[in-house]
Formats: C-alpha cells, structure tokens, sequence
C-alpha cells in the first residue's frame, strides 16, 4: 500500500537484514545490495521498528509521542485491538483534552473471534471517554494507519495490541507534513461511510453473555 523511495529505504533496508541474520546467520555484504539512496521528494519520512524486548522499545515510543502531540484530532485503524493499560489511556485522555478520537477496527468479518472479543472489553471506557468507535462492515480490516492532525501520520505492521507492542517484529514509517497525512485522514473518513458507529447508550447494554466473553478474553490480552 506504500511506495517509499529515497533515504527512508536504509531503514526499512536495516529491519529486513536484522530479522534475516537473526533467521539465516548470513549478513549480505554485497556493495550492489547497498545501493546509493538519493532524495526523492520533500516529505520527511522516519522509518520506526518494534522488537520483543525488556522496557519501550523504539515502536511503543512512537505510538506515545505520536498520541501525546495531537491537539485537534486522531484517526487510528486497527485490525486488533488490545492495549495495555498505558496505551489505552493515551486513547482515553487525548479525548477528555478535547481531541477527538476516532477509532475504526474490523466489524463482523473479524477472522479471530477472541480477539473480537478482547477489543470490545476495551470499548466502555473507550465510549466513556468520548473516543468514536467504528466497526467497518463490508470485509475484514487488516489496516494499520494512525493520523494526527493532518501533520502526521504512521503507516506500517503494528496493531494496537500488546502482541504487537510487546512480542512482535514489526516496522512502520512516520511521515511528517505534506500531503500523505490529510490523504490518509480522508480514506479513513471514506472507510468510515462502510463502517458502523457504535452506540454507547446499546452498548452499555449489552448481553450477559457478552459480558462474560470479554471477561474471559482479557485473560489472554497480552498475546490477542
């Protein structure tokens, strides 16, 4: 879905030797694998990469310091969703600032049923706090796009889950200014016109057993 060219290809270049020496034990020293790398356009573009490791590493940073900086509105698709305490109020709190939040994740076409249920014991603080939640109808949602404020924008493999922030491997690149950000602001406003809103007033009303489903799934967040 992202076409990058330029002086960010070095960095989605060193995530792919890293996993492949770890997997292979080979380094390519090849010069001609190494090409020299000329500016392409004027969009600023940082590549970012999440690793299992012990504390934040580099991709939990930028979730943070993305979330922390908008002051008008969020935009974040998802195709699993399942925070950890931290990272659900960043969502939380960055609506109670007056920021408005919108969050879109996969509706019924979801291909896991336990995740479906470990997002949606998340949605009642969610609802409470003023976050928007979109449940997208037409297939399965399998996008990863976080805007903020038509300034930037992140595009890459990590899900808002614990299983991405804490276990995965996973890269994504953050573009500053230009045109990507408010392009990408507007699929999701496109995304949405096939996605239904849900109700906080149903949802707060929601089935026993439903209860109960979402109750036995958060004891498996960490790896939903």
């Amino acid at each position: 879905q992202v076409r990058i060219e330029g002086p960010a290809v070095a960095g989605l270049q060193a995530a792919f030797v890293q996993n492949w020496a770890e997997t292979t034990g080979v380094i390519d020293r090849t010069e001609t694998s190494y090409p020299e790398l000329h500016q392409a356009g004027t969009d600023v573009v940082h590549v970012v990469r999440g690793t299992a490791t012990v504390g934040w590493d580099d991709m939990q940073t930028a979730w943070h310091g993305l979330l922390t900086s908008a002051r008008e509105r969020v935009t974040l698709q998802t195709a699993y969703f399942a925070p950890d305490r931290h990272f659900l109020q960043l969502l939380t709190s960055s609506a109670a600032r007056g920021v408005q939040v919108d969050l879109l994740m996969p509706g019924p076409h979801y291909d896991k049923a336990l995740s479906r249920l470990g997002s949606e014991r998340f949605y009642e603080p969610l609802l409470a706090a003023g976050v928007r939640l979109w449940r997208y109808q037409p297939t399965m949602l399998h996008t990863k796009v976080l805007t903020v404020d038509d300034r930037l924008a992140m595009v890459g493999s990590s899900n808002y889950n614990r299983r991405s922030l804490d276990h995965d491997e996973e890269v994504a690149v953050i573009v500053y200014g230009g045109s990507v950000p408010a392009e990408l602001r507007r699929h999701f406003t496109d995304d949405c016109e096939r996605a239904d809103e849900v109700s906080p007033r149903r949802w707060k009303h929601r089935s026993a057993v439903q209860r109960a489903g979402e109750t036995a799934a958060g004891a498996l967040s960490r790896w939903l």
